[in-house]
């Protein structure tokens, strides 16, 4: 599962632009069709997120959708949240929005807690923010703030962030009645590459 930024997009802050080795839609989704990694037998779901979204805003174009469809091995699930069934657990991806909190793990808490009943998933994984934070079995949900898969740019040098490349296999332990354990496994990427954004 992937949750949104697939692509730089364009113009999300002033300057941005300049920051970019691939330019236009149109080269950010073939850059993402050749290079997003591809496994044998594993499917991404992936929704949309807010630097995707720039070409929507400006020109209508869904990039998400386009590099789905040019890829057997994506799915594109929605805008900025999808629930997915797998057996009898309820996974919600989700690219949220605003900056880092000072506790990592506050934003998270707060979309937790503001999911009704009827919306809450056995598991959140929340994009946007470029840093890792796990919450726990809050409110019966297993909440997570993903990293990235870009190294710091520029912008996130004047704001003063790091962000965490990493990844996370997510093992599920259920049993007729739901959601009965969960083993994190992250894939950090300690040293990361140089101007690789």
């Amino acid at each position: 599962m992937h949750c949104g930024d697939l692509v730089d997009g364009e113009k999300i802050y002033r300057g941005h632009e300049y920051e970019l080795h691939t330019h236009g839609a149109s080269a950010q989704k073939k850059y993402t069709v050749d290079n997003y990694p591809k496994v044998a037998g594993i499917k991404t779901l992936v929704i949309m997120g807010n630097h995707d979204e720039s070409f929507y805003k400006t020109s209508g174009y869904n990039v998400v959708e386009a590099i789905c469809a040019e890829r057997d091995d994506m799915e594109y699930v929605g805008d900025y949240l999808a629930y997915i069934n797998i057996d009898n657990i309820r996974v919600a991806i989700m690219h949220a929005d605003g900056g880092v909190a000072y506790a990592r793990s506050y934003r998270v808490q707060r979309i937790i807690e503001q999911l009704s009943p009827e919306a809450k998933p056995h598991l959140i994984f929340v994009g946007h923010w470029h840093v890792n934070a796990m919450i726990p079995a809050y409110r019966n949900v297993e909440g997570v703030s993903i990293g990235a898969f870009q190294s710091q740019t520029p912008y996130l040098v004047r704001k003063g962030l790091m962000p965490n490349v990493s990844g996370l296999v997510v093992e599920v332990e259920v049993n007729d009645k739901g959601l009965v354990g969960v083993k994190y496994d992250w894939r950090h990427f300690y040293i990361m590459k140089k101007n690789d954004y």
